[in-house]
């Protein structure tokens, strides 16, 4: 990957770690769509693990005095349920790179404050993105390799994009917070499911002549 490209990867991490580090989510999402779109599947799985796994974790240790435990061993009101949330969660993980949507609906469903949200979502987004860095890093057929400079500046770019929007989160309300959170996780899904449905379409279409 030449120079140039590096540099451009690093200023959207930047940008996608900040956006994660306001809301707590939507980041990933859009990293995930444009790394598809450059690298192999592996290849892009990978970074983007080392990349959430870098912004999540520095996230986690930013607020590390707002995260509730009890969500991050059972989301839900049980082990039952904790169980098979994780099970659901794991499952887009590992199938699409990303489990945040479905994440997102617990939490600002819940009975947190902004800190609370995303201290907690980000501890437990770690473990989920160490699992999808284990199977694409070396466990699946044609696991990836990634350069060693890529993933400096991935770690890089993502610890300083949380860092930039932690006094903009404080300046918000939570009312502020969850208003915009919603707004954003509906924008960046409702994208991906018409980007989805426009593929599937072409493909359909061709497939037919």
């Amino acid at each position: 990957m030449t120079p140039l490209m590096i540099a451009a990867l690093g200023a959207l991490m930047v940008a996608t770690a900040f956006l994660s580090g306001l809301f707590g989510m939507a980041g990933g999402m859009i990293l995930i769509g444009v790394l598809l779109m450059l690298m192999p599947l592996p290849s892009a799985m990978v970074l983007h693990a080392i990349t959430q796994m870098a912004s999540n974790g520095w996230r986690a240790f930013l607020w590390r005095a707002h995260i509730r435990w009890r969500p991050v061993f059972v989301y839900p009101d049980s082990i039952a349920q904790g169980s098979f949330y994780g099970f659901i969660c794991m499952g887009l993980m590992l199938m699409t790179g990303v489990s945040g949507p479905l994440m997102d609906t617990f939490f600002l469903g819940g009975n947190f404050g902004r800190r609370e949200v995303v201290a907690t979502k980000a501890t437990c987004q770690v473990a989920s993105h160490l699992t999808k860095l284990i199977y694409f890093g070396g466990i699946v057929d044609q696991a990836a390799t990634l350069d060693p400079v890529l993933a400096a500046v991935a770690i890089a770019a993502s610890m300083l994009g949380t860092t930039l929007a932690r006094r903009i989160l404080e300046a918000m309300s939570d009312a502020q917070f969850r208003t915009w959170a919603n707004r954003l996780i509906t924008t960046v899904a409702g994208y991906y499911i018409l980007y989805g449905g426009w593929l599937l379409f072409t493909r359909t279409s061709a497939m037919a002549f």
